[in-house]
């Protein structure tokens, strides 16, 4: 699962680019103001999500998320540092209960 660190100030950002391989995607802010997270470039603020100081969000493609999308981001002030997860590949196998011991002592 690739992360890395990102600046974001108070000119909008592309965060991450579109990639349709991108099952998972986390942000998490690291700075001292909110940050704006939002798939719309032209309505950050306005319509974004808001990641106060220490918060973070995550879009799950199995929660019904869109995590392959470009998102873009802004600061309400000042550099801010944001970090960033993404998780890619297929879909792990279901969790299947252990089959019981036979002949357990």
């Amino acid at each position: 699962m690739p992360q890395r660190a990102f600046e974001v100030g108070t000119t909008i950002v592309q965060v991450v680019p579109y990639n349709n391989k991108r099952l998972s995607l986390s942000f998490w802010n690291n700075g001292s103001a909110t940050v704006y997270i939002s798939v719309d470039p032209q309505n950050v603020l306005a319509q974004g999500f808001p990641m106060p100081t220490g918060a973070g969000l995550t879009f799950l493609q199995l929660d019904g998320d869109e995590p392959w999308l470009a998102y873009f981001g802004v600061a309400a002030s000042g550099d801010q540092d944001v970090r960033i997860s993404e998780g890619f590949g297929g879909v792990g196998a279901p969790f299947q209960q252990p089959s019981p011991l036979v002949n357990e002592v």
